[in-house]
């Protein structure tokens, strides 16, 4: 019974911490290259967001563009795997 009700209290605090990341705001481009307001729990496959500085993204995001010159973004991955610098990610080609 102690296992059970330990399951549930885990559950339901993994619950509450879905639905705190699921109501992030992004800014996502829609059909017609206009910059909307949405959360992540609506943003689908395919969809392009626009990320400004010290914005939290989703962990599987494609770089499309950078405003640097070097087409590059630096991203902390310290939520994803602890490290604490900042990585660099080049745009696609």
């Amino acid at each position: 019974m102690l296992g059970i009700l330990k399951e549930l209290i885990a559950e339901l605090k993994r619950n509450s911490e879905d639905k705190q990341v699921n109501g992030v705001r992004v800014h996502r481009m829609n059909a017609n290259g206009e910059v909307e307001n949405a959360t992540l729990a609506t943003v689908a496959v395919g969809d392009f967001i626009v990320i400004k500085d010290n914005e939290q993204v989703p962990a599987d995001c494609i770089l499309i563009k950078s405003e640097l010159e070097s087409h590059e973004a630096f991203v902390k991955t310290a939520a994803l795997d602890g490290e604490r610098n900042l990585k660099p990610k080049m745009c696609i080609k």
